[in-house]
């Protein structure tokens, strides 16, 4: 597991060293169609890096793929926030990407919840930068957003975990990526 503040310290101070080439190439799939949301992410790589800024984040559903051995990259559903509240306690913001993610294929919720529960029923909907309802976060500032899970910059080239560091952009398209496991820092 990575410590935030250690993380987000060492990315700040490192954030210069743009490693391009370490960085993977945009899947055929997407390559394949060019009206997908998600090319967005590859549009935009040096951006997260030169202007990104790191949040804790929660992955609320992935791609079945992204949790078995694999070389494609697949798309992911997160929830991201910057309140310190969710940094120095991010099993809370796992809580809220369970209640969302219990949700999936039912009907009948809230007006305010339904758009999320469709979205990841939905799994070819891409939807960026989404504000939670409050009723779901306590109060407190938590997004919804589509990502691509880039295998490469991630431990043992799959998802093993829920909590990730995130770049955010202040964006409304293609606003955010994991952040590259190259600049975590451990507790």
């Amino acid at each position: 597991m990575f410590d935030y503040k250690l993380t987000k310290k060492f990315f700040l101070s490192n954030r210069h060293i743009y490693k391009k080439h370490l960085l993977p190439r945009r899947p055929r799939w997407l390559k394949e169609d060019k009206s997908d949301l998600m090319n967005g992410v590859y549009e935009q790589l040096k951006d997260y890096f030169t202007h990104g800024e790191i949040a804790i984040s929660c992955i609320v559903q992935a791609n079945v793929l992204l949790f078995e051995k694999g070389r494609t990259d697949c798309p992911a559903g997160i929830i991201y926030s910057f309140d310190p509240y969710y940094i120095d306690n991010p099993y809370e913001l796992k809580s809220i990407a369970s209640d969302i993610f219990s949700l999936k294929n039912t009907t009948g919720n809230k007006e305010e919840i339904q758009y999320f529960v469709d979205v990841i029923t939905d799994e070819y909907v891409r939807v960026f930068r989404k504000k939670l309802p409050s009723s779901f976060t306590q109060g407190r500032e938590v997004y919804f957003t589509c990502i691509m899970v880039q295998r490469k910059c991630i431990p043992y080239r799959r998802l093993t975990q829920s909590i990730y560091p995130a770049l955010i952009l202040e964006k409304d398209i293609a606003d955010a990526i994991l952040l590259p496991k190259w600049y975590w820092k451990e507790e």
